[in-house]
């Protein structure tokens, strides 16, 4: 666990922007929930507990409801995920082509 301790230390709140910090706790937070509700480890979401991370993170996950789980749909996920965090005007999706 004490890998984790960076979530609730003060200094990173220092030194990032808002915006960037809470919604990369919520991002964090969504990928340890569902993690460790797959691995039955309820104890790699207690630092986003502490942080208050847990609740963006739990929004998130509860935007994937309204998604088929297919890579078709993965920048209408990221995009969604963006917009809720309110950082969605930081992407610029680029054609893809091979």
């Amino acid at each position: 666990m004490g890998q984790f301790l960076i979530l609730i230390h003060e200094a990173p709140k220092a030194t990032l922007p808002a915006p960037a910090l809470r919604a990369n706790c919520a991002i964090n937070a969504a990928f340890a929930k569902v993690w460790s509700v797959e691995f039955n480890e309820p104890g790699w979401c207690l630092p986003y507990v502490v942080d208050g991370s847990v609740a963006g993170g739990e929004a998130l996950l509860g935007i994937l409801d309204g998604f088929l789980a297919t890579p078709s749909n993965d920048r209408r996920v990221i995009q969604a995920w963006a917009d809720h965090l309110g950082i969605g005007h930081w992407l610029k999706w680029i054609q893809y082509s091979p």
